[in-house]
């Protein structure tokens, strides 16, 4: 007796041709461990008359599911003659599963597949998330790319292949980015930087074709209000006019002559500080009908020329400065905050951040009463309302007259000649 077994009867042992007229052929099979049977098979014979190629042999373990597949070999060879063969066996059973899946979804298999491809295997190739950073870094060195922000990709884009490097790019998806996002803890401005970041990459690697979209892009406000936190909009920090005029009256101290022009133009002609310490005295021109200083679009944080005009109480302090070849700071940027410092505290005067740009933005528009003038005069884009109706709140109405009547004590007299 065969336990668990099909017996071996005589009628079991014949091979049967299955359906009837069908030439598709069923064998029992007898499987024997060390030369004892203990137990059949089914072998599926599909002749070659029905596959159009070799004899195909399939083998089960019931007979049961030995005339399903026969049956269903059959059917096929009717509604598709002998293209119906072209899957193998494993194929039609992973085929059945997945149109399961599309049909509870109501998903053809070419959407699917149209969705998938462009996914799972990018035209431009699989990358890795290092080599898509590595690649964007290298072009950046190759155009021109102002020092600062070279450098600041370099460094929020090595902690981020610290972290995603071995990772395909087209396989980031957008929860396990904003969860690397969430566990920096950083501040508002530095996760949105890293987010910044990031986004750029991705839109880089859409560019090239490592990935079909970017995960990123459809975040909405209240997801990223809850990835980088609440938003508290800090108010810009102005001088006072007595406080300009306290600095720059103790920036006509010897010790302090050197900084004097950097405060002159960062104050009453609005320059960035960044634009300051790369600015040459050949962009500074006094003399013309019209004084103006050109601000150079490699040193430009837009990296736009713009005229900006040097309106007369500036021109009187910059009269009293050395003009030397080169820049108008000569050293680095450590030597130029500290003695910014030593000036500040010279004058009991306490630092703002960005105070010098933003004391000009705000008396240049109490003064002038032209939004789009200030504007280009700062190198922004016309129409920023947000950004005016800010400095407009933070000095009084006349106190621009005020501001662009800073000028050296009358008791000064001429230092050294201005040299164009």
């Amino acid at each position: 007796m065969f336990c668990g077994m099909v017996p071996p009867t005589s009628k079991l042992l014949k091979t049967y041709e299955f359906p009837k007229g069908s030439g598709i052929k069923i064998s029992p099979i007898s499987n024997k461990t060390n030369g004892e049977h203990y137990k059949y098979s089914f072998r599926v014979a599909v002749p070659r008359k029905l596959t159009g190629k070799s004899r195909l042999l399939v083998q089960f373990k019931t007979k049961q599911e030995a005339e399903a597949y026969a049956k269903d070999s059959y059917r096929r060879f009717h509604k598709l003659g002998e293209s119906g063969f072209d899957l193998t066996a494993g194929e039609l059973v992973a085929a059945k599963r997945a149109f399961k899946k599309l049909r509870k979804h109501n998903i053809s298999l070419e959407e699917a597949i149209d969705y998938a491809i462009p996914r799972m295997r990018p035209t431009g190739g699989k990358k890795t998330f290092s080599e898509v950073v590595d690649e964007m870094v290298s072009l950046k060195e190759n155009h021109n790319l102002r020092k600062e922000s070279l450098r600041d990709f370099r460094n929020r884009s090595q902690r981020l292949k610290d972290s995603l490097g071995d990772v395909p790019i087209s396989d980031l998806r957008t929860e396990s980015l904003t969860a690397w996002l969430n566990s920096l803890k950083l501040s508002r401005r530095s996760t949105e930087n890293f987010f910044n970041t990031l986004n750029h990459i991705m839109r880089y690697a859409i560019g090239e074709r490592y990935i079909h979209e970017n995960p990123l892009e459809g975040l909405s406000r209240i997801k990223k209000n809850m990835l980088f936190g609440i938003k508290v909009e800090k108010i810009p920090e102005t001088y006072a006019v007595n406080e300009v005029k306290t600095i720059m009256e103790a920036a006509l101290q010897a010790a302090f002559i050197p900084i004097l022009p950097a405060f002159t133009l960062g104050f009453f002609c609005g320059l960035r500080t960044t634009e300051l310490l790369q600015l040459n005295w050949t962009d500074v021109h006094l003399n013309d009908d019209e004084p103006y200083v050109q601000v150079p679009a490699d040193i430009a944080k837009k990296r736009r020329n713009r005229a900006v005009y040097i309106p007369p109480n500036a021109q009187r302090w910059l009269s009293l400065c050395k003009v030397e070849t080169g820049r108008i700071w000569p050293k680095a940027s450590t030597p130029f905050n500290n003695l910014r410092v030593k000036l500040l505290a010279a004058a009991k005067v306490k630092s703002k951040q960005n105070g010098m740009r933003h004391s000009f933005a705000s008396y240049h528009l109490d003064k002038f009463k032209n939004s789009t003038e200030t504007a280009r005069q700062l190198g922004h884009k016309d129409g920023d309302e947000v950004l005016f109706s800010n400095y407009r709140a933070l000095v009084s109405n006349g106190d621009g007259d005020r501001f662009f009547s800073i000028a050296p004590p009358s008791s000064n007299s001429k230092l050294v000649g201005f040299a164009s």
